[in-house]
């Protein structure tokens, strides 16, 4: 079933951070970094946003059990957190026709809490036209949520707005279920995460579960990341193996993921099989309309389901 045909464009943007897509190739990176713990090689890169927020980038390996514990419970907390069937956070409650947190806010937060007064205030401030788009948006994340891979030997890319000293961990001991001021208290650092895993091709390493922190989203900070966290994998995924040669993602139904992937790399940078197929022909930044008609036209076999992306290509991206 295609769970993201429904999105607009607007909910894409807001879920991954892709209004400042094209902008983010050309930003410049403090050199990539590696950091050895306990044997293990963790990545990091900190770069300064228009905005003039720092983001630390981190790419660490799942490489024990403790390691995989605690991403699985980062997904499942904030799965919880999105997820209105849980009915911890009940989004049609929250962004109710009256624009406030209705009955919904004193079943997860007590009176007196830390971040109450923040969360009704954003709420609030979200324009009743826009309210919609923002629920979306977080059923958006939680889908998200569920494609991250957090098994053994996996990787995880995250951006923190506290510099990287070690592997990630939360910033308070974790027990959020049914606690909204639990979960921001252990995650605030938190801005965005993806899981990165290899395929059976040892050339081939595949991205799926890329969100933002849904109160990063809800605040409004560290936009504008999708293609920086990509490329920055990208970057250290070459340190582990010079073997890897694309990353794919699953855009299969995803159709602004892979407009915006499409959009930011030309035919030369993609999978060889589209230049195979005489997708040349197309100028170097082709349009998704293009191609659609291409293969709508075309009994050529290329992928299905993925976008590839050379990892040349995408790591200079990280070096722009």
């Amino acid at each position: 079933m295609n769970i993201l045909k429904p999105f607009t464009l607007l909910a894409l943007i807001t879920i991954f951070g892709f209004d400042s897509l094209s902008a983010a190739a050309s930003r410049g990176y403090a050199a990539l970094e590696e950091m050895e713990i306990d044997g293990q090689v963790i990545y990091t890169a900190m770069k300064v946003l228009p905005s003039g927020e720092k983001a630390y980038f981190s790419c660490e390996p799942i490489y024990n059990k403790e390691r995989q514990k605690t991403w699985s419970q980062y997904r499942e907390d904030t799965g919880t957190f999105c997820n209105s069937n849980r009915g911890v956070f009940p989004i049609s409650m929250v962004f109710s026709k009256r624009g406030t947190l209705s009955g919904a806010l004193g079943a997860i937060f007590p009176e007196g809490a830390k971040h109450r007064g923040e969360f009704q205030t954003l709420v609030d401030g979200v324009d009743s036209s826009k309210k919609d788009i923002m629920r979306t948006s977080l059923s958006g994340i939680a889908s998200g949520v569920i494609g991250m891979h957090t098994s053994v030997n996996d990787f995880i890319s995250y951006v923190s707005d506290e510099p990287i000293t070690g592997f990630f961990s939360p910033l308070s001991p974790v027990d959020t279920k049914g606690d909204l001021d639990a979960y921001i208290g252990s995650y605030s650092h938190l801005k965005m995460s993806i899981s990165s895993f290899n395929s059976r091709d040892p050339s081939v390493y595949e991205h799926r579960g890329i969100f933002r922190n849904p109160m990063s989203m809800l605040r409004k900070d560290y936009r504008g990341m999708a293609l920086d966290i990509h490329a920055f994998t990208a970057s250290a995924r070459l340190k582990v193996s010079s073997d890897y040669k694309y990353m794919r993602v699953n855009t299969d139904g995803n159709f602004y993921m892979e407009a915006l992937l499409l959009k930011s790399f030309g035919a030369t940078e993609l999978y060889p099989k589209y230049l195979d197929c005489g997708l040349e022909q197309f100028s170097e930044k082709f349009s998704i309309e293009d191609r659609e008609k291409f293969l709508s036209e075309s009994e050529c076999p290329l992928p299905k389901g993925y976008t590839y992306i050379k990892l040349s290509a995408l790591s200079d991206k990280f070096k722009a």
